[in-house]
């Protein structure tokens, strides 16, 4: 069973002996490629990926209110010109509709602080169930019938 793992402070650069330590336990370390990446760098992360790459899908911050995913789909592109690797596209997707605007490009769609702010409200293990399944499952039903 190989699992994946994204330590974002880590970048590809870093990582030998990480790696090395991962490989050990089936894990794989997933880099991220963010908009800013050009695409020589965008061509080591890809050498250097296991499982998929995260995508960042926009300038600034995770969790900001205005989701611009302009250009994305010529990034994912970019990406997917250059290696095969699955591509998990993140930052700025909190809802169904901007799950549903970058899901056509990328193979899995990330939802980190929304899902955090949510959970953080869970006062046990039967909340953050009812919460996970209210809030992912409709977007998880509009992804797949798209």
């Amino acid at each position: 069973c190989i699992r994946d793992r994204l330590i974002v402070d880590c970048p590809p650069e870093e990582s030998e002996k990480l790696l090395i330590l991962l490989k050990k336990h089936s894990i794989n370390q997933i880099f991220l490629i963010a908009p800013t990446t050009d695409k020589k760098r965008q061509m080591f992360i890809l050498s250097q990926s296991l499982g998929f790459v995260y995508c960042v899908a926009l300038k600034g911050v995770t969790g900001a209110n205005q989701a611009d995913f302009t250009g994305l789909d010529e990034k994912i592109a970019t990406i997917k010109a250059i290696s095969d690797i699955p591509v998990a596209i993140g930052f700025g997707v909190k809802d169904i509709e901007s799950a549903m605007s970058v899901a056509k490009y990328g193979d899995a769609v990330v939802i980190g602080t929304a899902l955090v702010t949510r959970l953080d409200k869970c006062l046990d293990q039967k909340d953050i169930e009812k919460t996970i399944e209210e809030f992912i499952k409709p977007i998880a039903i509009a992804i797949n019938k798209s």
